[in-house]
């Protein structure tokens, strides 16, 4: 809705002429343009033909350059010109633009109400061109209070006018919602009674389960949805006799039942599958529907077997994604258990029941208090035996354990049990 600036209360009727001719504006109007634009190209033109008659022109190149004063004087002349032409120019629209407002007002009287056709015609004017005038007109403000319509097919000139207008399109926005909300129900009952007969007929292996009920609505609502894809992709399985694609639509129903599975699990994954059924699943059913359509024709010409070529290939493509989706629903159950599982061997370390912690605590328990200096040193050579490579490193020590055996008291039976639980010997 586009509307004249300023307020209407602003122009009252009683002072008008008419419901259109909303301000008195002199027939000359634009004139005064013209005077000042033929006087500053007077001023131009005498200002040229003094810079010519004086010789100023060839002072242009003394010394090589141009010279400052009659470049300046060059400047005003032609800036002179230019605003002379503007001048001109915008006079001759305005005083045409004011001859029209008088013309249109001789036609539409005291109407209250324009219709821009029927204007054209008395005017003998294509619509185009009467209602660019109007808008000029209401910019300029010679239609202070004036309105069009939703259409731009009628100028109101009256705020009475304008107000019923108003009226009149609230009631027509309230009957379509009304009628849009009525539609929305009928379409919404057919879809559902329409979804209930396409549940019907689903083989029995692919109906909605009882526990479906439970889940939260847009869990729910994606499976009901898949289950119906579902039922769609056995139906084109059974009437597509190629094998390739049979074996195709197989694996795609067996991934969406998967994934059907994972929702019913963990229904806070829904919201993922967003685009799987709005875009994905419509666009495979499309693409079944070319292909089908395409294996019936008895004639297989080149154009044919290249797209049905094509679908195959893209349904290859759809299966890859499809499980790559199926996939991606396990991201956050692997980072959960990848978590918890780096917080346990936290704590079992800190707890001490790790193998380096138990480990060392064993050897120490091995040691005894005090040892010749060459006992030690065998010793050492024995327990790091252990440490080095288990059963590998206890061989590579052997001669150290026998001298170790024979020089400090042996390890009690206890202690060496002890060791080789823990090292799993």
């Amino acid at each position: 809705m586009k509307r004249a600036s300023g307020p209407a209360h602003h122009t009252k009727f009683s002072s008008r002429i008419s419901p259109f001719l909303q301000r008195q504006v002199s027939r000359n109007s634009g004139i005064g343009r013209i005077v000042g634009g033929i006087v500053s190209l007077v001023c131009a033109g005498f200002a040229f033909i003094d810079t010519v008659m004086t010789g100023l022109l060839g002072a242009f190149f003394e010394s090589g350059f141009f010279s400052a004063s009659s470049l300046f004087l060059l400047i005003v002349t032609g800036a002179l010109a230019i605003l002379g032409g503007i001048l001109i120019k915008t006079g001759q629209e305005r005083k045409k633009l004011v001859r029209e407002y008088y013309e249109y007002g001789r036609v539409a009287g005291t109407a209250e109400y324009l219709e821009i056709s029927k204007l054209a015609r008395a005017m003998g004017e294509s619509r185009e061109t009467v209602l660019n005038n109007l808008e000029k007109m209401m910019s300029e403000e010679l239609l202070p209070a004036a309105w069009f319509d939703r259409q731009k097919t009628t100028l109101m000139l009256t705020e009475r006018m304008y107000n019923e207008y108003l009226q009149l399109e609230r009631e027509r926005q309230e009957q379509e919602a009304a009628a849009s909300l009525d539609q929305m129900k009928k379409d919404s009952s057919a879809a559902d009674a329409a979804a209930a007969a396409a549940v019907d007929e689903l083989p029995e292996d692919l109906r909605p389960r009882p526990e479906d009920a439970k889940l939260p609505p847009e869990a729910r609502k994606i499976v009901e949805e898949g289950i119906l894809y579902m039922g769609r992709i056995r139906a084109f399985n059974d009437e597509i006799g190629d094998e390739e694609v049979s074996a195709q639509l197989t694996q795609l129903e067996t991934t969406m039942k998967r994934i059907l599975d994972q929702i019913r699990k963990d229904p806070s994954s829904a919201p993922n599958l967003r685009r799987l059924m709005v875009y994905y699943l419509p666009t495979t059913m499309k693409l079944l529907q070319a292909y089908k359509e395409l294996d019936s024709q008895t004639f297989q010409g080149e154009n044919i077997v290249s797209t049905r070529h094509e679908i195959r290939d893209a349904l290859g493509t759809i299966n890859v994604a499809f499980e790559n989706l199926l996939d991606s629903l396990f991201q956050d159950m692997a980072w959960d258990i990848s978590s918890d599982i780096s917080v346990m061997k936290t704590m079992m370390a800190q707890d001490g029941l790790t193998g380096d912690r138990i480990r060392k605590a064993a050897q120490g328990s091995a040691q005894p208090s005090a040892q010749p200096a060459g006992q030690a040193d065998s010793g050492k050579e024995y327990t790091e035996g252990y440490t080095e490579g288990y059963t590998e490193g206890y061989s590579e020590t052997g001669s150290g354990s026998a001298a170790a055996a024979a020089a400090q008291p042996a390890a009690s039976e206890e202690q060496e049990q002890g060791i080789r639980l823990t090292f799993g010997e």
